[in-house]
């Protein structure tokens, strides 16, 4: 019977374990513990799996659970900024539990990608520090559409002052399927070229500009 039960437990054991990878490798996230001494200084880490897997890494054999692993791979401009030390007061506990600490990392495969952790601190009746429990997600596309999107709006900025100086404005006007106009957009430069000002006088409808 107990052989019955003890195969039970490990088939229940594995599922949860490929439940767990599953849910990390979608959401890119990892876990991880990072337990500290009464002094403050690192006791022992733990990085779960899915950590690993998300920095590039595979298992303990290459990503062992010291401190040190994780350090070596901080981008090198990042690491002042976000590990200055290896004890307890390396994180800022309030940001770590409110939008936490974004950094880059230098994966196995050479590879820099962005990151964010997060973390809650737990203490020990007196208040002195004893874990720190949290996740790491891997925020890189977000990251990309943010430089993306300033870079669109510089663009935009540069094309603005174009059209001011040549004293010239844009306009967009967008067509569905069939080939009729839905919508038409003056730009503010536009509307000061013809002596407007706004939408109040010079409304984003193609009349403003064919009844003229």
């Amino acid at each position: 019977m107990s052989c019955i039960n003890d195969k039970k437990d490990k088939n229940i054991i594995e599922e949860q374990a490929a439940t767990i990878r599953l849910l990390t490798d979608l959401t890119r996230a990892g876990s991880w513990v990072i337990n500290y001494a009464p002094d403050g200084a690192v006791s022992s880490v733990q990085w779960g799996d899915g950590f690993r897997r998300l920095m590039g890494y595979h298992d303990r054999n290459d990503f062992p659970n010291t401190i040190e692993s994780f350090v070596r791979g901080i981008y090198p401009e990042d690491r002042d900024r976000v590990f200055r030390d290896t004890d307890v007061g390396a994180f800022d506990e309030k940001l770590m539990s409110t939008t936490g600490h974004e950094f880059r990392f230098c994966r196995k495969d050479g590879s820099v990608r962005w990151y964010r952790s997060m973390g809650i601190l737990s203490r020990d009746p007196g208040g002195r520090p004893m874990q720190y429990r949290g996740v790491t997600v891997d925020i890189t596309q977000a990251k990309e559409h943010d430089a993306l999107y300033a870079a669109l709006q510089n663009e935009a900025a540069s094309l603005d002052t174009i059209h001011e100086m040549l004293g010239s404005g844009k306009w967009t006007m967008d067509f569905d399927e069939a080939g009729a106009m839905v919508r038409v957009s003056w730009s503010d430069e536009f509307r000061r070229m013809l002596g407007y000002h706004g939408t109040d006088d010079f409304p984003d409808v193609l009349e403003s500009w064919s009844d003229l």
